[in-house]
């Protein structure tokens, strides 16, 4: 059985009110497996073709749709390579028009004309539905290529045709085929594992990204469930070569899904520690699929909307800003080594609060029934955060190195559901540091713990400042939100969680506004552990206070004497 492998999905987030947003859908495919779906299969077929007859009275259709009247004056058929073939007893040879619908008064037949290029004329009628507007050979060896049908409405526009395809007694070359998603909303039942279909755009195309060192971009997308799911869900990006390179998976219950493609999250993560490589790939389609060969089949899902957005950008390409108008790019790092020197992106999945104008990150990992049973590899895409219990395995010493954890970082039990259990440990030797830039306002939700001497400490300090620009606190056992507002979105600031004593407090969430401070929600996403007042060498090494020369400490730079 195919590995399951996580992906850690998201990059640097940089988010604009006038990102753009296109709707996307899912397309049924001709011989469904493995799921059924109420979904209407959507086909278009264009392009050049070459039809040559077969059998006498074939036919091939040049419409995938019925045309209303009242709506359609007329066409225009394109042709070329024209063979009239052997004409029978009767004389008839060539291709001819059949045109047919309600009432029976509009039907008509037009020979294709050896001579010409063009067919074209009016629809008899102004009234009724053509059903059938068939290419129809009248000898059994004609040949044509029919180059482009068009329409023509009576409000003298035009439309270009979709061809219905072959129906009997021809075989026709050049078709290209669109397949466009289906009418939302729609149901889809899976009945085994892997069955599932592909996401497209509302013209029918595949969901493509380069990945070529170049490209920048980046895309969030969003898939929304008119309530919650009832099985597991896995979403499948295949490369160009059409195998699967990265899965991320869902357990049943959620009311949404959100992942981006980046440069960051469009590859393959393989090995551990020192060994741990990162393969770009070029994403060529995305699958919602059914992920378990142990889950219940079948279960039903209900999909509402399907939504593509790239981030920080407007019209013409420029940034946007976010949230009241800023120069500054909304940019949030963090560091993911203790030397503070080594700095890495946000890598993993974020929710960004539209009407909040907020990025909210987590401190839990992507919640999992049955962490404890996974994979190495898929936990690793799990987040910052992600799983302990009584007698449960512990964090692998090779996660850190990978840049997915900084230390045993974990607190709490994710299986359980609850917030209080899925935080992440603070104290006076473990801290929490992000790197903002382009926001107004930071709040955290955090918990001091059952000690009331406990502290839950929010620190914002403007880069290459040793004053604090602003520091709150709180003590009760209560999950309490804390906010440090009027930063300035041109300036970059460090935002420090941390506790004041050696026991553990909570930290579940922080939240960067880029406007206003209203609301937080939780959601997905890392951070990375400093320990504080831990001091190191320029190598990394772990020193005292009697280490002579230049030391890490709190992720600054000191000349210890």
């Amino acid at each position: 059985m195919k590995k399951l492998f996580t992906l850690i999905a998201a990059a640097l987030f940089a988010v604009g009110v006038s990102a753009q947003t296109e709707n996307l859908g899912f397309a049924v495919d001709q011989y469904p497996w493995n799921y059924e779906t109420t979904g209407t299969r959507n086909v278009a077929i264009t392009g050049e073709i070459s039809v040559n007859a077969n059998s006498q009275w074939g036919e091939y259709k040049l419409t995938n749709k019925p045309l209303d009247l009242t709506a359609y004056k007329g066409f225009k058929v394109e042709y070329s390579d024209y063979v009239l073939g052997t004409a029978d007893a009767g004389g008839n040879q060539g291709f001819q028009l059949k045109i047919e619908g309600d009432p029976s008064s509009i039907n008509t037949y037009s020979d294709l004309v050896a001579d010409a290029k063009v067919l074209e004329g009016d629809f008899k009628g102004e009234t009724g539905t053509i059903s059938t507007f068939n290419l129809q050979a009248k000898a059994a060896d004609a040949k044509v290529v029919i180059k482009k049908v068009t329409w023509v409405k009576r409000d003298g526009t035009t439309e270009d045709a979709a061809y219905g395809g072959k129906s009997w007694g021809v075989d026709v070359t050049g078709e290209q085929e669109t397949v466009y998603p289906a009418a939302l909303p729609m149901s889809i039942t899976y009945k085994g594992q892997y069955g599932g279909l592909e996401m497209v755009g509302e013209d029918g195309s595949h969901q493509v990204y380069a990945n070529d060192g170049e490209n920048k971009d980046a895309y969030d997308y969003v898939i929304e469930f008119e309530e919650a799911t009832t099985g597991p869900l896995m979403i499948e990006l295949d490369g160009t070569d059409g195998n699967g390179f990265n899965w991320l998976n869902y357990d049943a219950g959620v009311t949404e899904i959100k992942f981006t493609i980046s440069p960051e999250t469009c590859g393959q993560r393989s090995g551990e520690g020192d060994a741990a490589t990162f393969t770009a790939k070029n994403l060529a389609k995305i699958y919602m699929k059914a992920p378990s060969a142990d889950a219940t089949y079948p279960y039903t899902i209900k999909v509402k909307s399907v939504t593509r957005t790239k981030q920080g950008s407007g019209e013409g390409g420029e940034e946007a800003t976010g949230g009241e108008a800023t120069d500054t790019k909304f940019n949030v790092t963090k560091y993911t080594t203790l030397d503070g020197i080594d700095k890495k992106n946000c890598t993993t999945l974020y929710k960004y609060d539209e009407t909040a104008k907020a990025v909210i990150l987590t401190a839990y990992g992507a919640y999992q029934s049955s962490v404890k049973s996974l994979d190495d590899e898929t936990k690793k895409g799990l987040g910052w955060v992600t799983y302990n219990s009584a007698g449960s395995s512990t964090v692998s010493s090779g996660w850190a190195a990978t840049g997915v954890f900084q230390g045993s970082a974990y607190y709490g039990l994710l299986s359980s559901g609850s917030p209080s259990d899925r935080a992440a440990a603070i104290n006076s030797s473990r801290a929490y540091t992000f790197t903002v830039t382009g926001c107004k306002a930071v709040s955290i939700l955090g918990k001091s713990g059952k000690k009331t001497e406990r502290e839950v400490i929010l620190t914002v300090k403007e880069s290459g400042s040793d004053a604090n620009f602003a520091e709150k606190k709180d003590a009760t056992n209560e999950i309490v939100t804390l906010t440090v507002d009027g930063m300035d979105a041109s300036k970059t600031y460090e935002v420090t969680v941390t506790g004041n004593t050696s026991d553990n407090g909570h930290f579940y969430e922080i939240a960067f506004y880029l406007g206003s401070t209203t609301g937080i929600q939780q959601t997905i996403a890392p951070a990375k552990v400093i320990e504080n007042n831990v001091i190191y060498n320029l190598a990394g090494q772990k020193v005292n206070e009697n280490y002579k020369g230049i030391v890490i400490k709190n992720g600054k730079k000191y000349i210890q004497k």
